[in-house]
């Protein structure tokens, strides 16, 4: 008789156990709220790549010659500015970012050094390109080493550097346009296409916001570039080592020697402007990315699209755009990089016994925010769940972190399982069950 009265109050557990078990309990939160104030810069942000404020900036942005524009927290990603920004424009010289881009990823693929030096293809000879396009004249018999041809792009905009680059890593420019378009479609740029690598066609296509994707992930991936090629202002081509034979020396040929300024003017007059680059043609107008960094923020703009009925006042147009969306953008935000909060514990349900009875939530990932330029405290609250019931994966989002100014939400992270916890025996969730 016992032993049937034990049989049945297992059977009756067990029932219970699973009813209970499938019972779904993610997501009963309850507030908690934690006010700190921070402003130590010590952590990297891994959230999305663009997305919009949360908050209103407190003055209008200036007014933009340009078709098509946006600013950016390098950062976060956060959208500080735009104006049609998925309208498609030919990028023009700006085409040499992607070039660059998918040069430096090649190099690295191929182990190829930045001081390799090679004969310039006879397609790249100046004598050969057309007349429209900017060169520094390279020639025959010449050799030119793979820094030389990215400092050549990125400065003067040279269109036979980057068709001599081309052909280097990828024996044709066709070939490695098709390997800048894999480049583009990994970096989930649906609005972009390259048909050259100079920027001079205007079957390239691209938009706004896509350029200031690329642009981010450029800098992001190869930080050393801006100081190395694109804040360069001067260019010096051809010095000794470029021709037979092949002296090592860099010292310049007399009466050879051509000075080339860099196209982005704003280096000299803009404050903390360390790049990027410049693009005209007569189908788009005057295009800029750039890029300024002051007292630990650092953003992007790109403005497609400018006018002028001249050079000299195209330029001036551009210029006069990328230095008022700049100042707009550094009197109104900052990147302010916080602490991430110390793991939370949360009650842990029917998980073996060597998962404890407590489970740490840690925020997905580090954050950084895009912060009214003037704000001075910074509110962390915490969204948790009352409990956690196992089996649970890892990376399984149950709670939030949300960073506040005043009214503002600055953003939020969520908080997430950091290991896999497997469901616990029978006996462990009924006794965890009659716990609660």
């Amino acid at each position: 008789m016992k032993k049937k009265i034990f049989i049945t109050i297992g059977i009756i557990s067990g029932l219970l156990i699973l009813f209970f078990s499938s019972v779904k309990i993610y997501g009963l939160y309850v507030d908690r709220t934690l006010t700190y104030h921070n402003t130590d810069l010590t952590s990297y942000f891994s959230g999305p790549v663009l997305s919009g404020l949360s908050y209103v900036p407190e003055s209008e942005p200036p007014e933009i010659n340009a078709l098509s524009a946006i600013v950016i927290d390098e950062c976060t990603g956060k959208i500080l500015y735009e104006k049609e920004p998925d309208r498609p424009i030919p990028p023009a010289s700006i085409t040499k970012i992607a070039a660059m881009y998918t040069a430096m990823e090649e190099l690295k693929k191929q182990g190829i050094p930045l001081d390799q030096s090679y004969e310039i293809p006879e397609e790249a000879w100046a004598a050969n390109l057309d007349r429209r396009a900017s060169k520094v004249y390279m020639g025959e018999g010449q050799r030119i080493t793979i820094r030389q041809l990215l400092q050549a792009m990125a400065c003067p905009s040279g269109n036979d550097a980057a068709i001599a680059l081309a052909i280097i890593l990828a024996g044709s420019e066709n070939n490695f346009c098709r390997l800048m378009n894999k480049h583009m479609k990994e970096l989930n740029l649906s609005d972009t296409f390259f048909c050259d690598t100079s920027g001079l066609s205007s079957g390239n296509i691209s938009t706004a916001r896509d350029l200031a994707i690329l642009s981010k992930t450029y800098i992001n991936k190869y930080p050393e570039n801006l100081k190395e090629f694109h804040s360069l202002k001067e260019f010096k081509y051809p010095v000794a080592r470029n021709l037979y034979p092949y002296p090592d020396s860099d010292k310049e040929i007399p009466g050879v020697t051509q000075s080339f300024s860099c196209t982005n003017t704003l280096l000299k007059t803009l404050s903390g402007c360390d790049g990027l680059k410049t693009g005209y043609i007569d189908e788009s107008g005057y295009n800029l990315s750039l890029t300024c960094e002051r007292n630990g923020s650092r953003f992007i703009s790109v403005t497609l699209g400018g006018s002028g009925n001249t050079t000299l006042e195209g330029t001036r147009n551009r210029a006069k755009d990328g230095t008022e969306i700049m100042e707009w953008a550094f009197t109104n935000f900052r990147t302010l990089q916080a602490e991430p909060a110390n793991p939370y514990p949360v009650k842990l349900w029917g998980a073996p016994l060597k998962y404890g009875t407590r489970v740490l939530l840690s925020e997905k990932y580090k954050p950084q925010l895009t912060v009214p330029a003037e704000a001075s405290e910074i509110q962390r609250e915490i969204e948790l769940p009352e409990f956690i019931q196992a089996p649970v994966k890892a990376g399984t989002e149950v709670g939030m972190v949300i960073y506040r100014s005043e009214d503002n939400i600055l953003g939020e992270i969520p908080l997430t399982v950091k290991e896999d916890i497997p469901q616990g025996s029978w006996f462990k969730r009924f006794i965890d069950y009659m716990a609660k």
